[in-house]
Parts: C-alpha cells; sequence; structure tokens
C-alpha cells in the first residue's frame, strides 16, 4: 500500500472521529438525564429535589390475564404463570416523602393501560379489556401529579396488547413536577434535533438532484434521509404531535415499512454509485424481498407480523448481507480502491447496515434508536463523496481547457463554469443556514410550549413553522441559482406588500432573535407595494437581520421606509449594535470576506439582488450606536 493511501486511510478515519465526536457531544447534551432503578428499595437513596427516577418494568409486580385494583389487592392475591397473556396487571409501592408532590410521566404506551395511583385512575389510554372486541390500542403520551400521603404510594397499571404479541408496561419517568417536565422537553428536543436534520438533507439532496437529475445516487441518498426522518418520527413521540390522531396500526405499520423502504433506497443508491454494475439478478432478489416483507406488514393483521418479528428480522438480516456481499464483491472486482466516491460508499452502506441491523435485532427486548445519528455521521461521509465528484469533475474540465487552448471562447467557457460552480456550492451552504437555524430554535421554542407535558396548538405551529422552513430549502436551490449562475437573467418579479414581508420575516427568525434578546420593530407604511421577487428581497431582509442579531444584544432592529421618489422607495434597516469599524466597511460587500467567522457571503449576495431590482445597497452611517443599511425597490405600478 503506498504511502499516498496510507494518509488518505489515516486522514479518514479522523474525520470521521471528529464527526462522530461532534455529534455525540451534541446528542448526549441533548439526552435525558434520569436514574434508571430495578428495585423499589433504592427510592430511599433517591434525591428527587434534583433527580429523576425511571423505574423499569422490573420494580412491578406481574399479574398476567386479571385486572385488579387496589380493593383486590386488600386480599391475598397471587400471581399466576401466564406465558399466553394478552392483558394483566402490574403494581408496586413505593414509600415516598409523606406531603410532596410528585409527577409520573409515560414517555409511550404503544398499546392500551390505565394508571391507577392509591386507588384513583388518572390516566387512560386506548381501552383496556380483557377482550380483544373492547379493546382500542393508542399510543401517546400521559403525566399524572399527586401528592404522598402517610402509606407507602400504590401505583396499579392495567395493561392490554391484543394487538401485539410482545406487551409490556413501558419505563415510567418520577420525580419533581418542574424536573420531569425538563427531562420530557429535552427528550423531544433530541428527537426534533435529529428529525429535522435528516428532513432538512434530504432535502436538500433531492433538490440537487433536479439540477443534476443524471446522478440518480443523489435522488435515492434524499429519499434514504426521508425514510430515517419518517421511521424516526415514528419510533418516537414526535409523530404524537405531528398527528396526534394517528392509528396505531397504521403508524406500527408504517415504522417498519419506513425500515425497508431505507434499505431499498440505500442498496439503490450504492448500485447507482457502483454504475449499476453490481449483479442484477442479485440486486432484483434482494430488492424483491424488501419489497415482499413491506407487503406482508401491509395486508397482515399486527397480532400475526409481530408472531414472527424474530423470523422477520433473520429474513431482514439475511437480504441485507446477501445484498451487501455482493456489493463488496463488485468493489473487489472492480478494483473499488482505486475509486475514493466507492470506498466511501460502501463503508456508508456498511455502517448503515450495522446500525439499522442492531437496532431490529434487539428489538422488542432493548428498544434503541441509533440508525437516525448514525445516519447523520454517513451524511458528512457522503459530503466527501460528492466533494470528490466536484474534485474529478475539476479535472476534466481542466484536461479538457488543455486540450482546446486554441478556442479561447471554450477555454474561457470552461473557467467560468468552474467558478460559478464553486461560488454557487458555497450560496448554497449560506443559504442553509438560515433555515437550519430556524429548525433548532423552533425545536427549542418547545420547552417554551409544553407547560405542565401538555401539548398545545401553538406547538403545532410551530412544528409546521419547521416543516415549511423545511420545504423552503428545496426551493432554496432553484433561488440561489438564479442569483449566482445568471444575475441579470429575468426573474419573476410580482406585486408584494412590504409590510407583510416584513412580518413574514420576523416570524422566520424569532428563535434566532430570543437567544440574545432582540427584537424587530416594522416600522413599514402598511400601504407600501412593491414589485419585486418575493424569495430573493425576503432572503435580503433575512441576511441583514442576522448580521445585525449577530453583532447586537438586547437590542432593537428597526425596518422603515422613506417617501417615494420617481416610482422607488427608499428602506432601511437600522440596528443599535456595535457597528462596522473603518478598516472592515470598504470590504463588507466581497465574496468571501469575514472577520467574525461566517462565510462572508451574506452581504454579497445581498447587494447582487438588490442591483438585480435595479437598486443600490449601501451602508448610511455606522459606529458604536449601531449600523444604517439603505436601498430602493420598485413601486408596483397596476399598467
Amino acid at each position: 500500500m503506498g504511502k499516498r493511501k496510507i494518509i488518505l486511510i489515516i486522514n479518514g478515519v479522523l474525520f470521521l472521529g471528529l464527526v462522530i465526536f461532534t455529534y455525540g457531544t451534541i446528542l448526549t447534551l441533548l439526552n435525558d438525564d434520569s436514574i434508571s432503578i430495578s428495585d423499589k428499595n433504592e427510592i430511599a437513596y433517591i434525591d428527587f429535589s434534583t433527580e429523576v427516577v425511571e423505574l423499569q418494568s422490573d420494580i412491578f409486580e406481574w399479574y398476567p390475564s386479571v385486572l385488579y385494583t387496589s380493593e383486590d389487592f386488600e386480599y391475598d392475591v397471587i400471581a399466576i404463570a401466564d406465558d399466553d397473556a394478552l392483558y394483566g396487571t402490574y403494581r408496586v409501592t413505593l414509600d415516598l416523602e409523606e406531603g410532596e408532590t410528585y409527577m409520573i410521566a409515560g414517555q409511550s404506551a404503544d398499546y392500551a393501560q390505565n394508571v391507577w395511583i392509591n386507588g384513583e385512575l388518572l390516566s387512560q389510554v386506548g381501552v383496556v379489556s380483557d377482550n380483544v372486541d373492547d379493546f382500542v390500542a393508542e399510543k401517546t403520551e400521559y403525566s399524572i401529579t399527586f401528592v404522598a400521603g402517610e402509606e407507602e404510594v400504590e401505583i396499579i397499571i392495567q395493561s392490554a396488547y391484543f394487538n401485539h404479541v410482545n406487551g409490556a408496561v413501558e419505563s415510567l419517568y418520577l420525580g419533581d413536577p418542574d424536573l420531569v417536565v425538563d427531562l420530557t422537553v429535552t427528550y423531544y428536543m433530541h428527537e426534533t434535533y435529529i428529525l429535522g436534520a435528516l428532513a432538512s438533507i434530504g432535502l436538500f439532496f433531492i433538490g440537487m438532484y433536479a439540477f443534476y437529475y443524471k446522478d440518480v445516487s443523489l435522488l435515492f441518498f434524499g429519499l434514504a434521509c426521508f425514510a430515517v426522518s419518517l421511521k424516526t418520527a415514528l419510533y418516537g413521540n414526535s409523530i404524537m404531535l405531528i398527528s396526534p390522531s394517528l392509528n396505531w396500526y397504521l403508524g406500527h405499520r408504517l415504522e417498519w415499512i419506513s425500515v425497508f423502504a431505507y434499505f431499498f433506497c440505500l442498496f439503490m443508491y450504492l448500485d447507482a454509485v457502483f454504475h449499476w454494475m453490481i449483479n442484477k439478478i442479485a440486486m432484483i432478489i434482494g430488492l424483491s424481498i424488501l419489497v415482499g416483507l413491506s407487503m406482508f406488514y401491509m395486508v397482515t393483521p399486527s397480532y400475526i407480523y409481530s408472531s414472527y418479528l424474530s423470523e422477520m428480522v433473520v429474513v431482514l438480516t439475511l437480504t441485507i448481507l446477501f445484498l451487501l456481499a455482493n456489493g463488496v464483491y463488485t468493489f473487489i472486482k472492480y478494483d473499488g480502491l482505486k475509486t475514493k466516491t466507492q470506498f466511501l460508499t460502501l463503508l456508508s452502506v456498511i455502517l448503515l447496515s450495522l446500525a439499522a441491523g442492531l437496532e431490529r435485532l434487539l428489538y422488542p427486548n432493548i428498544v434503541i434508536n441509533i440508525l437516525a445519528p448514525t445516519t447523520l455521521v454517513v451524511i458528512f461521509i457522503n459530503a466527501i463523496i460528492f466533494t470528490f465528484s466536484f474534485t474529478n469533475t475539476d479535472k476534466q474540465l481542466f484536461i479538457a481547457s488543455q486540450k482546446e487552448a486554441e478556442i479561447n471562447s471554450r477555454n474561457n467557457m470552461l473557467e467560468n463554469l468552474n467558478l460559478l460552480k464553486n461560488d454557487y456550492m458555497n450560496t448554497i451552504a449560506h443559504e442553509l443556514k438560515t433555515p437550519l437555524a430556524v429548525i433548532t430554535g423552533y425545536s427549542q421554542l418547545t420547552q417554551l410550549q409544553i407547560n405542565e407535558n401538555k401539548i398545545n396548538e401553538e406547538t403545532i405551529a410551530n412544528l409546521k413553522t419547521i416543516s415549511n422552513e423545511a420545504m423552503r430549502l428545496s426551493n432554496l436551490v432553484s433561488k440561489l441559482l438564479t442569483v449566482t449562475l445568471d444575475a441579470h437573467s429575468s426573474t419573476e418579479k410580482t406585486k408584494q406588500n412590504l409590510y407583510q414581508l416584513i412580518e413574514e420575516m420576523s416570524t422566520i427568525l424569532k428563535p434566532i432573535l430570543v437567544k440574545k434578546g432582540n427584537i424587530i420593530i416594522n416600522d413599514i407604511e402598511a400601504d407600501i407595494n412593491v414589485r419585486i421577487n418575493y424569495e430573493m428581497i425576503l432572503q435580503v431582509y433575512i441576511n441583514l437581520a442576522v448580521n445585525a442579531n449577530r453583532h447586537s444584544k438586547s437590542s432593537v432592529i428597526t425596518f422603515s421606509n422613506d417617501s417615494v421618489i420617481d416610482n422607488r422607495v427608499l428602506v432601511r434597516v437600522v440596528d443599535t449594535g456595535t457597528g462596522i469599524s473603518e478598516e472592515i466597511l470598504p470590504h463588507i460587500f466581497e465574496k468571501g470576506f469575514s472577520h467574525d467567522g461566517s462565510s462572508g457571503l451574506g452581504l454579497a449576495i445581498c447587494r447582487d439582488i438588490v442591483e438585480m431590482h435595479k437598486g443600490e445597497l449601501q451602508v448610511e452611517k455606522t459606529g458604536p450606536l449601531g449600523t444604517s443599511f439603505a436601498f430602493t425597490l420598485p413601486i408596483y405600478i397596476d399598467e
């Protein structure tokens, strides 16, 4: 093995380690911090003023095939073993401090259960019954607040699971109400962070495919990201926020089908990167099995397919190994080590297959969600893959320009395309920051929207904003091309109300501004209508507001206008931040120039967009009391 290959492998391992460390740190900070116990006597050593306890199922006494209440336990009752039980009663008594208020929160009840505390029914999930006809399954979250008395607190959970062969009480969280609420919010933030990131990146790759449609690998990788995001939502509790009334049976089927769809897209992606050289018969067999498993889950009752979970996992595992073996064989046969993209792609698919396989092998005895975080790590590996692809394109363009040096026009065209392509990629990377920041911010605002663990309409609205911003990422790809590839081309300009545009921008940036205590004041006159490209001017205002927010704290960002002159209105963006130094001021509109660690593209993009609207972006004044940007926009005139 040559020195260059050794260096390449070492650098790859170091990069992968850095990515895993970074995401691991983020996920650790968002992870729940609770103490798990399986012996009720350990309660005596818990400080409930600072700690939350996770009550595992082992702590409960199990009475199969009976539905007991507190009155029944006044007499001596015994548990009769019944391996085929489809309903039963869990009971535990805890010695808690008298007079203290506690909260019990269940992350999810996948079947049907009633929770009794000290003889009082405080929670009902679905309909618990001793017969399948009256039984109703439901997936939801619940929380219960109670005050401990003189005697031990008795917790009874009646559970029924006629819909699933494996039924057990979910872990419960017990502690001070404020701490339990904080823990629940942290759980949602963790899940929303991963879900939003996966959906956004999936949109990005599908958007890339729209412009590089010959590279089908972009499409299948984007669809694989979507499949993981769907599985993450269904696997956890996000789906209860997005669709509270989702039928349990439909949700459970979709969870498994999303896993099969994920592997289908993953191996189609691998085959596309290998230029369709993987054995066709092997691919047809493997993918047909995945489709067959999906159909089996679609048409078979849940109790039946859940009875064959072990067999299903074995079939899925063998199918994955079969497809992986063919991928490795193709890699070796065509000496894939010489092709960095194929090597990294195969490594990515192996990592994802191991994560998904381990997750399914442990289910339902151990419920973990490692596929989504692993996918985020692999996304960065694929970023390297596509960088290699573009680098190879650069080399081919350079060779072509050398061979055709005598044709100056052709040579210049290739060089310009190369520069524009790099500019395009930088622009996309910059413009993705704001929507992703909004997604992250609104997921953090979930903590403010959930009061006493109750989901309200505003919470749903916040999640809808996350969804809208994710959709906006797809539109940004085409809009940015309009700006970067042809700054003087004709763009669609329509009648827009300037005041309403600022209001919409304020809503988008709300979570970003809240972090630094900044606010936006909209002093635009309500009747000002302009003829503009909506998405582009919205991006100008967003970039200017984000810049102002970056250099301000507990300040005001004001949007205003002057009188109309020659059918153009002068608009201003004024902040009360730290201002721009004299040394930096002449360079702020230069692409790539930055003094604060940013990309250096925001103001350059704003200038280009304003010039496309026949205006000029300029700094009116700046200093220690703030900065004022101004530019003109054309007034809309009825024809």
